[in-house]
This record gives C-alpha cells, sequence and structure tokens, in this order.
C-alpha cells in the first residue's frame, strides 16, 4: 500500500504544474521575466529579441535601447509613445482588431497593454497580447499570441508570462523556494530538479529497495 501512494504522489509532481519547468531570464540589467522554457535568443545592435513557442502560444519579448534622455522622462507623454509605437509595430497583412487596453503598473512604471484579434492565419496565432514598459533607457516590447482552440487558456497563459516581468535590485537577498517557478543561475535554472533531489531516495527507500526478509 505504501508503495501505491509514494507511486502516485511522484507521479502526480510529474505531472502537474510545480514541475513545469519555467525558466527565469535576465533580459536585461536587474530586468527578469520568466518563460514556459529557455527561449532562443537574437541578438542585434541595439535589440534584444528572446522567443520561444509550443502549443499553447508564442511567448517572446524585444528589449530595443531607445534614444530617449531619462533626464526628460517625465515632459514625455508616455500614453501617446506607448499607442505610437504599438501602431509602428503591427503587421499590416494580419488585419489585427484592437479590442481593447489598459494601463498597467510595474514596479511604479507606468505601462500599457493590448488585445487584438488577428485574421486567422496558419502561420501565426490570432488572438494577441502586447505589453510595453519603458525603462530607463530600454523599452521592453513582450507579445503572448494563442490561437482559438487555447481561448480558455489564454488569460491565463498571458497573465503568468507578463506578471513574471520583474525589476530587481543587484544585491537583494532572496530566498529561493523549489514550488516557485523562477530562480536565475547564469540566466535560466530548473527549479523542479530540487524536487526530484528531495523525492529520489523516498521513491529508492519505499519501491525500489526491497525490504529483507
Amino acid at each position: 500500500m505504501m508503495k501505491k501512494i509514494i507511486l502516485y504522489l511522484f507521479f502526480c509532481f510529474l505531472s502537474g504544474p510545480v514541475l513545469r519547468a519555467q525558466v527565469k531570464v535576465n533580459i536585461s540589467p536587474n530586468v527578469f521575466l520568466t518563460f514556459p522554457n529557455p527561449p532562443d535568443i537574437l541578438d542585434t545592435l541595439g535589440q534584444k529579441v528572446y522567443h520561444y513557442s509550443d502549443e499553447t502560444g508564442y511567448y517572446a519579448c524585444i528589449v530595443q535601447q531607445t534614444t530617449l534622455n531619462p533626464a526628460k522622462r517625465s515632459a514625455l507623454d508616455v500614453n501617446r509613445f506607448y499607442n505610437e509605437v504599438y501602431q509602428s509595430v503591427k503587421i499590416p497583412g494580419d488585419n489585427c482588431n484592437l479590442i481593447k487596453q489598459k494601463n498597467v503598473t510595474i514596479e511604479d512604471l507606468s505601462g500599457i497593454e493590448f488585445y487584438a484579434t488577428c485574421d486567422p492565419n496558419p502561420e501565426t496565432p490570432e488572438l494577441r497580447f502586447k505589453r510595453l514598459l519603458l525603462y530607463e533607457t530600454k523599452l521592453f516590447v513582450v507579445d503572448f499570441w494563442t490561437t482559438q482552440a487555447y481561448y480558455s487558456q489564454a488569460e491565463g497563459n498571458k497573465n503568468g508570462f507578463f506578471e513574471s516581468m520583474a525589476l530587481e535590485v543587484k544585491g537583494d537577498a532572496t530566498i529561493p523556494s523549489a514550488f516557485q517557478p523562477a530562480e536565475t543561475s547564469d540566466n535560466i535554472s530548473y527549479n523542479w530538479l530540487i524536487l526530484i533531489l528531495v523525492l529520489a531516495p523516498i521513491i529508492y527507500v519505499f519501491v525500489i529497495r526491497k525490504p529483507k526478509k
């Protein structure tokens, strides 16, 4: 009976969200974003693109160096700036219709979020969420795209991705947890390895090793 209980718990951990391989990526100094799995990285002059795709959708972040002067930031009409950026990055051929937009706050910084639906296309998802954030001299363009087939999960997946963005001061003391979706070690780390190491001795004692008669 004990063997069955241990095996059941072990497979529950393996199939549950606790062991989903979330990775926390240092996308810019003091700025972190958590992806479902390690993203591909495209590094060009003045711009970095982090992107990852699976059956649930397309997860991406563009980190763009701007020419904005931080000293003049207070005079900037941020909402107008964000809307101009949004219009400039739209793909005309996709015929996207803006459904809603809302202001968001990230660590006391003002950002904006857009939701649009586009013409169905086998190559690109039609439900598109975009969040823009201006931090110091960099613009962060965060995208989550998904299909109608995953509509019921879209809001949750989008929130999980967008809300994972964090601004952290170097040197802050943090206590990592195996049950949190993000630790950082050389930019990317897997929290599920900790749980496997904890469970391995239990599985060995109660399941694999036969008791002496």
